[in-house]
């Protein structure tokens, strides 16, 4: 059993690696950082009730690039419409997918 578990441990290990590998270097992800106005914007959102700050800071930053955002969070999306913010540039990961098969 434990020479099984460090197995497991290893490829679960190689497996983060080659994703880590795959992110950093695939140019399909544009790395970027908040601007003053994405923590301004991130902030106002924290006090209109939603605590998590990266969650804000990520949101803000890909709406002021006008970019999207991956996520699976419907909170977060609930918590935006409810509070008149734009929630269109948020996608899950099935609409990656279908993004990803029409540009083939």
């Amino acid at each position: 059993m434990c020479r099984e578990k460090e197995r497991l441990k290893a490829n679960i290990e190689d497996i983060v690696d080659v994703a880590v590998e795959s992110l950093l270097n695939s140019g399909f992800y544009k790395w970027l950082s908040p601007t003053a106005e994405s923590v301004k914007q991130a902030f106002k959102l924290r006090m209109l009730g939603h605590r998590d700050n990266i969650d804000n800071l990520l949101y803000t930053t890909s709406a002021l690039e006008d970019m999207l955002l991956l996520t699976m969070d419907e909170d977060l999306k609930d918590f935006l419409l409810r509070n008149n913010f734009k929630a269109d540039n948020l996608i899950d990961h099935k609409k990656l997918i279908e993004m990803s098969e029409v540009e083939k």
